[in-house]
């Protein structure tokens, strides 16, 4: 499986992300590849492993990344995600979460920043 790029890997401007909205990076391809979730909430910033914890399978399977209010959702089944902490508030995994992946905003740049 393909690994995440280092820390200080530039994503994108935060003006590049409009409030209330989420895209995703991904590295490599077909079943290697990996991707981060970047979610937008006015000026918190948060992301997470392309990757329900249901069926392993990326958040965008089938469409693009939905953000409803304050939550994500799984493409596949429509599970919904707090976009704060990642924590499954319904749907079939509901209980469980997103995979964190550390960030950085500063200069109005999104970074990829140590885990944790």
């Amino acid at each position: 499986m393909t690994e995440l790029p280092g820390p200080g890997t530039d994503l994108c401007g935060l003006d590049e992300l409009p409030d209330g909205s989420g895209r995703v990076f991904t590295w490599g391809s077909g079943k290697t590849s990996i991707g981060v979730v970047v979610l937008r909430q006015g000026d918190h910033v948060t992301a997470y492993l392309n990757s329900c914890p249901h069926f392993q399978i990326p958040l965008d399977h089938r469409s693009h990344v939905t953000m409803f209010r304050e939550f994500v959702l799984c493409s596949h089944h429509y599970a919904a995600f707090r976009a704060s902490d990642g924590y499954c508030v319904e749907g079939p995994c509901e209980g469980g979460a997103l995979t964190p992946v550390g960030i950085a905003v500063a200069d109005g740049r999104i970074r990829l920043a140590q885990p944790g």
